[in-house]
Order: C-alpha cells, then structure tokens, then sequence
C-alpha cells in the first residue's frame, strides 16, 4: 500500500517525512524510492550517517534493493559543516549524476529555511523531485507535501500514524503504518 504514498511523488517537486528519532523515516523514504526505481526512475539518496549502516540496514529489510543498487540506485554520504556545505553536495550530485529523485536522509540539524528554500529550488529547476527526512519542521511550508509520522507505544506495542498533508488541500489524510520483515504496511484509515 506504499503505492498510495508513492503517487504523491508523481506530481510533487518535494516531500518532506517528518517524526521522531526510530519512528520510520528512513525505512519510508528507502521504501518510496525503492517503489520508483523499481519504475525505471533514477534515485540518488544522500545521508548523513555512515551509508555502510545504512546501506546494510536497508539490504536486510529490502533484499531486493541490491538489483538496483548502483545502476538506478545510489547511496552518498557526505559530513557538510553547514547548511551551504549541503546545498553544495546537493549542486554536485545534480550535477554528476542527474537523478530524478534526491533523497537527504536527515536534514542537517537545525537547517535554515532560505538553504533549504536554496535546495528545493535547485531540484525543481532540474525536474528532480526530493524526498527530505528529519525532525525540522519550520520547514514544512517550503515542500509540496509533508508525511508526518506519530508515534504512540501502548504497553508493548506500537502504533505509527502517517498524517499526509498538502499545500493544495485543506484537509488532511491518515494511514496506519507498520515496519516488519516484509517491509512497510501503509492502510487508508
């Protein structure tokens, strides 16, 4: 059902997930991508955190992600020391490898609206989409649409809620979401 969510990267220049540290981001994004590469869809995902944890995180829950890993998918780890450092590895990797859609997996801490309005603005231009990942929520009125994900734990379980909202719609959407071995679980609530 990541279908559903994935259609909104159709017709949207940037998408931005946000939620709390372990709540899903990652796995979303991976997941969304994946769904586009699987398309023919060239996905370029930069993070901040070593892509070896990543990259073997995301193989164990997406074994799948290795046919298209460096031929449609591409994994980048960059250490900016600022908001600008980001923007400029963001120009490179449109530059060098021309995606379609950019994936930055976490933004970088406390980022500055105008960098970031920089970055959206440099993808557009492009015709790249961007999926953004993060906890910077000042910035949701730069994006298209943003997924925020909540999380509630109730005695042992935990429950994850997926509330879609748009700039172009005055009213929001909610989809249950789960992560298992079988990847992402998204239902229409």
């Amino acid at each position: 059902m990541v279908d559903k969510i994935a259609e909104l990267l159709e017709n949207t220049n940037s998408l931005l997930i946000l939620g709390p540290a372990g709540s899903g981001k990652t796995t979303l994004a991976v997941d969304l991508s994946l769904q586009k590469a699987k398309e023919g869809k060239k996905i370029f995902f930069i993070t901040l955190i070593p892509s070896s944890n990543i990259v073997n995180g995301v193989k164990k829950l997406f074994p799948e992600i290795s046919d298209f890993m460096g031929k449609s998918f591409f994994f980048g780890y960059v250490e900016p020391e600022s908001d600008n450092d980001l923007l400029a590895d963001v120009e490179h990797v449109v530059k060098t490898f021309k995606p379609e859609i950019l994936v930055i997996d976490p933004l970088y801490p406390n980022m500055e609206s105008f960098v970031f309005k920089e970055i959206c603005d440099t993808l557009k231009i492009n015709g790249i989409s961007g999926i953004f990942c993060g906890n910077e929520e000042h910035l949701e009125s730069l994006v298209d649409f943003v997924l925020e994900i909540k999380v509630e734990k109730i005695k042992d379980k935990v429950r994850r809620e997926i509330v879609v909202k748009s700039r172009a719609a005055t009213k929001e959407k909610r989809f249950s979401f789960s992560i298992s071995e079988n990847g992402v679980m998204i239902e229409e609530e």
